[in-house]
């Protein structure tokens, strides 16, 4: 039944299809109607804007100068696109970061100097741009703004100028030797930068400090240098170099911001204080580093005469661990005495005889050399230094005259005398030969001559005297403006400077006494006279008592009514700064000698011996015995007791 329902149904259907044909042929299917094609999706597009202003002005190397680049962007359409933003620089002023997402807020750029930067005008163009990826490869169509800038970059400019002098010392082995490299540092288009400073040396002499920070302000540096330890005898050069870095290891050195000394240091055992203010120069310097806290008496020496004669003893020489010592004879026993420098015990001693007198001794290389002064028992004698056996003596003119120990230079000896006063004999210094005599009138008493390499030097008490000390030819006789008499003493002896210039007293003196051991009364004002051109130079403004010393530039004499030590400009003869003891301990006058070391100074009031800070210019010790002074080469101070006369005694002050 179904199939025949399904089949009629197919036959109705066709039946339909073909209506409107006649004799039933095939019926066309009807079209069927198209759907339009859908509208293109809009573009995505960008817009950047950049609001910070052009970047101008001066630029410091070392600064943190940044370039900012602020502004805004705008995307539309932008549908599942992202965002980067790009800065670029055109001309590598700059250092710029990678793409980045860009933040719907804006974008602000902080951009530092690129390091390779160099001084001078830089320009250029910094460009914001944006982009569909990260690594800027797909930008958007004109998603770009740019900023220009011109700058001037300096470099910082720092100049070092060292104003120490150069170094040329003798050292003593074991010293604790200092010195100081000073200076100055300048400085433009400094910025922020800092500036340390280091101190360095090529020869590893000296221990140097690590870089230390500079000061902006006060512009100069003072570096206190110290020896290494251990270091073995022989010469030692090298250069001392500051220079001036922008970090704290000193590895980023400024540009030429350097500057060096050289040093020369001898590293030997010092001389031994061999005659009048220690040397033939009788400058009274001792080339050492001294701690008072060290100082300590070590002995005391007594010389007892026979009964009816003198007690007093004259200045003393050292040598190789033994003191020289001589005693005043006037028409009586003269004696010299060798001293053991560590317990003051008698090494060997020698007896003149009667003498009208017996002067003070000298020491230089193994010999000790002394004169005995009267009228026909005028002689220079010289002993081996060791046993005090007896090697010479020569005769000298004279009429009753007190001398200063004997000088010794190189192969020669050199005294003061002449019978008439004003001469100068040179001797060789083996056996005593006389090797020339010159005379120049003057006083002859109390003095002895300065010597050089290639002078004799002597002040008559009106002019100073020179001649070569080889020959005894005369070089110049060079008057003293200031000098008031040319008596019968001098009491003193030239000195020689560290200026091609001879230092000495002005006129003469009288101290009233027949022995060498006596001060004198007068104060004269001190003379400089310039070697090169045969000229005086200046005079002090004061009037001086104390044998002087001269060190660095600077010449230590002391003067009373009223009582001052001073330091004094040895270019100018100007005071540099002065110091007078208090006299709430008795200390009323200056006395006898200066010796000056690399630290301390020591003077002789009429109640003590002082030793004073150079650098701070205070007392730092006082031993209660005024008296003549010497150090020798094993730091042993010497005070022959007695602040205008001697009264016999000897202490001995180890000084390490």
């Amino acid at each position: 039944m179904k199939a025949i329902q399904a089949l009629a149904l197919a036959c109705a259907i066709l039946a339909v299809g073909g209506c409107g044909g006649k004799g039933g042929g095939k019926a066309k299917a009807a079209p069927t109607p198209s759907t339009p094609a859908p509208a293109p999706a809009p573009a995505a597009t960008v817009s950047v804007s950049i609001s910070t202003p052009a970047t101008s002005g001066d630029v410091i190397l070392g600064d943190d100068f940044r370039a900012s680049v602020g502004g805004n962007w705008v995307g539309n359409n932008l549908g599942a696109n992202q965002v980067y933003l790009q800065v670029s620089d055109s001309a590598g002023t700059f250092t710029t970061p990678g793409a980045q997402v860009a933040d719907v807020s804006g974008f602000n750029y902080t951009l530092p100097l690129s390091s390779g930067v160099t001084p001078g005008n830089r320009t250029g163009t910094l460009t914001v741009r944006a982009c569909k990826d990260a690594q800027c490869a797909q930008p958007y169509s004109n998603a770009s703004a740019t900023v220009g800038y011109q700058l001037q970059v300096f470099e910082p400019s720092i100049g070092v100028v060292i104003t120490s002098p150069a170094l040329v010392e003798s050292v003593d082995l074991g010293d604790n030797f200092r010195t100081a490299v000073s200076g100055t540092w300048t400085t433009t288009h400094l910025g922020t930068n800092k500036v340390y400073l280091q101190v360095s040396d090529n020869a590893g002499t000296f221990a140097t400090p690590a870089p230390q920070l500079a000061m902006v302000g006060g512009n100069t540096f003072d570096f206190p240098l110290g020896l290494v330890e251990g270091l073995p005898a022989g010469p030692r050069n090298g250069l001392l170099t500051v220079r001036a870095c922008r970090d704290t290891m000193c590895t980023q050195p400024y540009k030429d911001a350097i500057a060096s000394i050289g040093y020369q240091l001898q590293f030997m055992r010092i001389d031994e204080w061999e005659t009048h203010q220690r040397n033939a120069a009788h400058d009274g310097y001792v080339p050492i580093t001294l701690d008072p806290s060290k100082f300590a008496k070590a002995w005391e020496w007594k010389y007892v005469p026979a009964s009816g004669q003198f007690n007093n003893i004259n200045a003393v020489a050292t040598s190789n661990g033994s003191v020289y010592v001589s005693t005043g004879a006037y028409f009586t026993e003269g004696r010299m005495f060798s001293l053991n420098e560590s317990t003051g015990q008698l090494r060997w001693n020698v007896s003149f005889g009667v003498q009208p007198g017996l002067n003070p001794p000298a020491y230089h290389d193994g010999r000790i050399y002394i004169a005995t002064t009267g009228h026909q028992d005028t002689y220079l004698w010289s002993f081996d230094a060791a046993d005090g056996t007896f090697k010479f003596k020569s005769t000298f003119d004279g009429q009753w005259p007190a001398v200063l120990a004997p000088t010794a230079y190189d192969g020669q000896v050199y005294v003061n005398g002449g019978y008439y006063g004003g001469s100068v004999y040179a001797y060789d210094r083996m056996d005593g030969t006389r090797l020339w005599m010159g005379n120049s009138g003057g006083g002859d008493d109390m003095s002895t001559p300065a010597i050089d390499a290639d002078n004799a030097y002597y002040h008559s008490g009106a002019s100073l005297v020179i001649w070569n000390r080889m020959t005894g030819q005369a070089v110049a006789n060079i008057t003293d403006p200031f000098a008031t008499s040319s008596g019968y003493s001098y009491h003193g002896s030239p000195m020689l400077g560290g200026r091609n210039n001879v230092i000495a007293f002005a006129g003469s003196a009288f101290s009233g006494t027949g022995f060498p051991s006596g001060e004198h009364y007068d104060q004269r004002v001190l003379s400089s006279f310039n070697i090169g051109t045969k000229a005086w130079e200046w005079a002090t403004r004061d009037a001086y008592l104390t044998h002087p010393a001269v060190a660095k530039g600077v010449i230590y004499a002391a003067r009373n009514r009223p009582n001052y030590l001073d330091a004094i400009d040895e270019a100018t003869g100007r005071i540099l700064w002065s110091w007078s003891p208090m006299p709430d301990q008795g200390d009323t006058e200056f006395h006898r000698n200066i010796i000056v070391t690399r630290n301390l100074l020591f003077v002789s009031t009429n109640v003590a011996v002082y030793a004073i800070d150079l650098a701070t210019h205070k007392p730092v010790w006082r031993y209660p015995v005024p008296g003549m002074l010497a150090i020798s080469a094993n730091r042993t101070l010497y005070i022959s007791s007695g602040a205008t006369s001697s009264n016999g005694t000897l202490v001995a002050i180890k000084l390490k």
